[in-house]
């Protein structure tokens, strides 16, 4: 740790380097806040398709049922 605090006394710009990190610091984030606005609209889609599978599937129940009863 010493030696990391002594490089950047030596270069006299901390600014700068504390600059960098929080820029790249904040473009992580940022690339985090943007794949979970994609995970929940995928998830949005997800759900649209899974009720209407389930829609289909329960129409499809009805109609075999009806079709035992008449024969």
């Amino acid at each position: 740790m010493q030696y990391w605090q002594s490089k950047i006394k030596k270069s006299k710009q901390p600014a700068f380097i504390l600059l960098a990190t929080l820029s790249f610091l904040m473009l992580l984030g940022s690339v985090q806040v943007w794949q979970l606005k994609i995970y929940e609209q995928q998830m949005v889609i997800y759900n649209k398709v899974i009720k209407s599978y389930q829609k289909k599937i329960a129409k499809n129940k009805q109609k075999l049922k009806r079709l035992d009863k008449q024969e």
